[in-house]
């Protein structure tokens, strides 16, 4: 029993000065917590535009005016390029006139449809001479329509003379010079699109 109380004694006599020092410690305990960590992975890529493309004349004539150069920033449906205009205006108009034409012969072959009808329905004419009269109406229909489209077709070149941006963006290349002639699929300018952008490796 004596012997008992010496090493608990001795025990306590021995963990004395490290208990005082741990009161003492230089550093804070912290409680350690499970966080989530968020990782970042660094690789090389290129950022380059979805939407890049080169804007091409539709008609032939020479470039009058150039409303912007590479670097510039523009909005889709902005004027880029005007083109000479006198051919495709002098075209219009003669389609415009030609259609009035056929208009007018076809006011004339109606009129005298019916006048063939009216006759022949009083049994005073054949049936052949009606077939005529129907005949040139449908040939007269058909010129007019022929006309119609011949005024379509000038139209959409006279709209062409003024190159537009399909989309907006940054105008990086030009490729054509003031006065230059140019012809339908000739390119005129390049641009990208901010909008757009990805990463190539």
């Amino acid at each position: 029993m004596a012997r008992e109380k010496f090493i608990a004694a001795l025990v306590l006599l021995l963990t004395a000065p490290i208990l005082a020092a741990d009161a003492q410690l230089p550093f804070a305990i912290h409680t350690v917590e499970k966080k989530p960590v968020s990782q970042e992975v660094l690789l090389d890529a290129v950022i380059e535009a979805v939407n890049r493309s080169t804007v091409s004349a539709e008609t032939s004539g020479r470039v009058m005016e150039i409303k912007f150069d590479i670097g510039d920033y523009v909005q889709a449906g902005t004027v880029l390029i005007r083109i000479t205009k006198a051919e495709q205006q002098s075209q219009f108009a003669a389609t415009e006139a030609q259609r009035n034409e056929a208009q007018a012969r076809l006011q004339e072959a109606q009129d005298e449809f019916e006048r063939v009808k009216g006759v022949f329905e009083k049994k005073l004419v054949a049936q052949s001479a009606l077939d005529k009269a129907k005949a040139d109406l449908k040939a007269a229909e058909q010129r007019l329509q022929a006309a119609d489209a011949r005024v379509k077709q000038a139209q959409e070149q006279l709209r062409y003379t003024v190159v537009k941006a399909p989309y907006s963006g940054v105008v990086v290349d030009r490729h054509v010079e003031l006065g230059e002639l140019v012809a339908p699929g000739k390119p005129v300018m390049t641009g990208l699109s901010l909008q757009n952008l990805r990463a190539t490796a």
